[in-house]
């Protein structure tokens, strides 16, 4: 009987858990993570002493905005062992005051939370205690959480104070919306703020946490709680506690992914290389597959835009894809689907999954909302552009030019075999060459196209259906606009990106070597030296031929290059 009182009062007083949020709470600027200029900063005024009396700290849920005002607080007032230190960047945990934060109860740091106390009752009373001077520490500290709350009255009534205050007094504010605070708040604190954490630097937070606190998961794992937290380090440190208690043994990417309903991102690829292809049927069964395995609706479509986002990212500018998606430059598939789509039909996919996101939010059953989504992206996304569509109804052609999307009479997706055939004729009818496609342009109509394409583009790359050169000025979205002018004109998909090879001259810079040894060629002849002599100080500045087109090119001039007439030269030398 004893022995089962003593293990009943063991028990009792066995310490509470504490979840790993609070328990990998800094207390140190150094410890603040992913937010080093803000901590050197931080610390830099307190070893010199230029201390300003109001601070404002700012970002998204998560980053460490209240943390900072604690670990600040405490660095303010730490007393050091021997109890005669000052402001210090490395509070010592030991003393009285480091040792009341600790607890919560360090009397001269005052927390409000403006999200539950928005009046201006509430601030009178700040107001009215900043008179007192600190009764335990060097400084009476007011931390205001969410201060963007305050009501319009509160904010007037706090302006005086907060201006002028007692040097013993110090205000630390944090806030989610920084845009809602009064210009005047704002020119009296000094600002920081807190950026979202590098995914990089989050999985390397919660794999050292994982390591310590004896949590057996693998590295997958650890990767999809930090893309998951989207830069912020409570939220990743409160998955991790729930995948924690999700399985006792080792924690594997596929539970997580479950947890999360989260899609793998091979998945995701797959899916959208069926909304490419058209194919529905699989792209229906595929989708209910994830959903009978537990796929968040939302979760998924949220995935899908990330995705194309990337690739969008990725054929505008390698260099310019999210950390996260890195992986795309090296994977097969997703190269494979980068030449199925350009980026006019990413940015299409993307807006119509916005909408789709914003459907969800008003349908009663998810599913159903997200196989109608599915069915709608896959016969739209390869509708031509608006423009391409007003130019078919200007000419009374009410059929799309892309023939790899039904009419209406008839609703179900090209077959892979005619999407096949469709490409090879319209290879056959593309530019074999950048000249010709150049004239092609010419010859549409497409006049301003041709010409930024002849002035600013080098090529580096070109095959039909695939371009890449360097851009030397333009617009730009002159990419965009030259995949859709092709595939206006083709009825093919055109991949069209830019280089970081240097590529050859323009066609601009070609014709104008090429005018430049035509005129060096000409100035040689008997006929227009005695033209010249005739007429002293006349040079030859330019050379046109009879008729009128596009600029020529070296390699044009084996048909082109006529000898110009003596009464032609005369009228083009000044």
């Amino acid at each position: 009987m004893s022995g089962d009182v003593a293990a009943g009062a063991s028990s009792a007083t066995k310490t509470p858990y504490r979840v790993l949020a609070r328990r990998w709470r800094p207390t140190k600027l150094v410890d603040l993570v992913g937010q080093e200029v803000l901590a050197q900063t931080l610390a830099n005024a307190l070893t010199t002493g230029q201390l300003a009396h109001a601070f404002l700290f700012s970002g998204i849920r998560g980053v460490g905005k209240t943390t900072t005002a604690r670990t600040l607080a405490r660095a303010l007032n730490c007393t050091g062992i021997d109890g005669q230190g000052g402001p210090t960047a490395d509070p010592c945990g030991q003393c009285a005051s480091c040792l009341a934060m600790d607890d919560g109860k360090a009397i001269d740091v005052i927390e409000m939370d403006a999200a539950t106390r928005t009046g201006i009752n509430d601030i009178r009373e700040i107001v009215d205690s900043v008179r007192y001077a600190p009764s335990a520490s060097r400084f009476k500290i007011f931390i205001i959480d969410e201060v963007h709350m305050l009501s319009l009255q509160a904010f007037n009534g706090l302006l005086k104070t907060l201006e002028e205050p007692p040097s013993y007094v110090k205000f630390i504010f944090a806030t989610t919306e920084v845009r809602k605070l009064p210009v005047t708040i704002l020119s009296r604190c000094q600002r920081f703020d807190l950026k979202r954490i590098p995914l990089g630097r989050l999985t390397e937070h919660y794999a050292m946490i994982a390591k310590d606190e004896a949590i057996d998961i693998d590295d997958d794992a650890v990767r999809l709680i930090a893309r998951a937290a989207q830069g912020s380090v409570r939220d990743g440190l409160s998955l991790l506690d729930q995948a924690r208690a999700l399985n006792t043994g080792t924690i594997h990417a596929e539970a997580v992914r479950q947890m999360l309903g989260l899609a793998d991102q091979g998945v995701d690829l797959a899916i959208l290389s069926l909304i490419a292809d058209g194919q529905i049927t699989d792209l229906l069964h595929r989708y209910r597959e994830l959903s009978s395995r537990g796929a968040d609706p939302t979760v998924f479509v949220q995935d899908l835009m990330d995705l194309s986002h990337a690739l969008s990212c990725h054929l505008a500018d390698p260099n310019a894809v999210p950390e996260e998606f890195a992986w795309l430059a090296q994977d097969d598939a997703a190269q494979a689907l980068t030449a199925k789509l350009t980026p006019g039909h990413l940015s299409r996919l993307w807006q119509m999954l916005l909408h789709g996101l914003e459907e969800l939010r008003l349908a009663s059953n998810l599913d159903q909302a997200v196989e109608m989504l599915l069915i709608r992206i896959a016969f739209a996304i390869d509708l031509p552009p608006p423009d391409a569509l007003l130019a078919m109804i200007k000419g009374g052609n009410t059929q799309p030019s892309s023939p790899s999307r039904p009419a209406e009479s008839n609703v179900r997706p090209v077959s892979p075999q005619a999407r096949a055939q469709t490409h090879q004729r319209s290879q056959a009818q593309s530019p074999q060459s950048w000249r010709g496609l150049v004239d092609l342009l010419y010859e549409r109509g497409d006049k301003m196209l041709a010409a930024m394409v002849e002035q600013h583009c080098r090529i580096a790359k070109f095959e039909p259906g695939r371009i890449e050169f360097a851009q030397t000025g333009g617009p730009s979205d002159l990419t965009g606009r030259l995949a859709g002018a092709l595939h206006e004109a083709t009825a093919m998909r055109w991949l069209v990106a830019t280089s970081s090879e240097k590529g050859e001259a323009s066609l601009m810079e070609q014709a104008k070597v090429h005018q430049s040894k035509r005129l060096s060629e000409l100035s040689q002849r008997p006929e227009i030296q005695s033209l010249m002599e005739e007429f002293p100080g006349t040079r030859l500045v330019e050379v046109r031929q009879p008729q009128a087109g596009p600029v020529q090119t070296h390699d044009d001039q084996s048909h082109s290059a006529n000898t110009p007439t003596p009464d032609s030269t005369r009228r083009n030398m000044q």
